[in-house]
């Protein structure tokens, strides 16, 4: 029997049966004993010999007192089969209630299977079975934004892949054809394009891990001076050719904090990169470390530039993978896309948090938080 609405009629109609059933024997037995008790109690009480009083009392059961009995005993068994009937009927009524979502539900989750994400079961109660529907939404909701996050990330890759892949062919053919020369300045080219190629197969890797929580952190104590440090003298060229001051504001006497060195350096080295990437020359960049206050076990360390600044509506969804604010800016002038992606995260695999506050046209800051050792 594979039908949970037929298996609910015919228990609900099996418990009324037996339930009027006893009720029934029930019943006739108790006026079958009171009508005994009260011949026995008649004889008990009578001057005559109770033999004989009770002779007279059961000759008194003439068919007018049968018949009583009779009907009452068939007024019951028709109630009993009313009532039946009724059970029936409310069982019908009450399984359809309770199956119905479940039916509803097996349909919603085979147009999910076939790769249907918009669809969704309306609620119209707040019992369990409304709790399960919006359950049931939530998980179709975040399913579907995966999906559209994963078209999005496919997408992405495949024109930051195609851009470097074009140029190196379009200029191997051309040497090969013999239209342009092999000469160093265009091996150079070459050069960076592999160099950028390699860059974005690297973020992605690590963005691979991450997101699978495989990535591996070799947590150490660490003094955020000495990352900065490094990270400073690996992007001062940039720094230098475009013109931009970098100002570093770590108070002495910072604590250590429980952290990755080299991953540590990749979060600094993304956010100063992005910072160069979207500040115009002479403009100014500064890194702040702030050390815990109160009872709080982090530091707060912040990345302030002089940038463009980004739109309220786009802070959101900076830290998506290949979500850019100008959707026309090229791959060579807004990195490979993931990098904020990788700094969220690895800074919660840290433990701490990731946030950017900004104001177009007065730049942005991009904030960070690491446990202490």
């Amino acid at each position: 029997m594979k039908s949970l609405t037929l298996k609910l009629i015919i228990i609900t109609t099996i418990i009324a049966l037996v339930s009027v059933a006893l009720m029934a024997g029930l019943a006739n037995y108790t006026i079958k004993n009171q009508f005994d008790q009260y011949l026995r109690e008649g004889s008990e009480s009578s001057l005559l010999r109770p033999n004989l009083h009770m002779q007279l009392l059961q000759h008194m059961m003439g068919p007018s007192e049968e018949r009583f009995l009779a009907l009452v005993n068939r007024s019951m068994w028709i109630a009993a089969v009313i009532v039946i009937v009724v059970a029936g009927l409310a069982s019908l009524v009450f399984a359809d209630r309770i199956t119905s979502p479940i039916k509803q539900l097996t349909k919603a989750s085979r147009k999910i299977a076939a790769g249907e994400f918009h669809y969704r079961i309306p609620v119209s109660t707040h019992d369990e079975i409304g709790e399960l529907a919006e359950t049931f939404n939530t998980m179709a909701e975040t399913l579907e934004r995966n999906e559209q996050l994963n078209q999005q990330l496919y997408a992405g890759i495949a024109h930051e892949l195609k851009t470097p892949l074009t140029i190196i062919q379009g200029n191997l053919e051309a040497v090969l054809d013999g239209v342009s020369e092999a000469t160093p300045e265009k091996i150079a080219a070459i050069h960076t394009e592999t160099l950028l190629l390699n860059r974005l197969i690297n973020d992605l890797r690590d963005l691979t891990l991450a997101e699978a929580g495989q990535l591996k952190l070799q947590k150490k104590d660490v003094r955020i001076n000495s990352v900065v440090k490094k990270v400073v003298e690996l992007i001062q060229p940039m720094l230098s050719e475009k013109g931009i001051t970098m100002n570093i504001d770590i108070p002495s006497g910072l604590p250590q904090v429980q952290a990755d060195p080299d991953r540590l350096t990749q979060i600094l080295y993304n956010l100063i990169g992005n910072a160069l990437r979207h500040t115009s020359e002479k403009g100014k960049i500064t890194l702040l470390a702030e050390p815990p206050v109160g009872d709080n076990k982090e530091i707060k360390v912040s990345v302030t530039d002089t940038g463009e600044g980004i739109p309220e509506e786009d802070l959101p969804y900076i830290f998506n993978h290949f979500y850019r604010v100008d959707q026309a800016r090229t791959r060579a002038k807004g990195g490979s896309g993931v990098g904020l992606a990788i700094v969220r995260y690895l800074v919660e695999a840290h433990g701490g948090r990731v946030w950017a506050e900004s104001e177009p046209g007065k730049g942005s800051i991009f904030s960070f938080t690491l446990p202490l050792s």
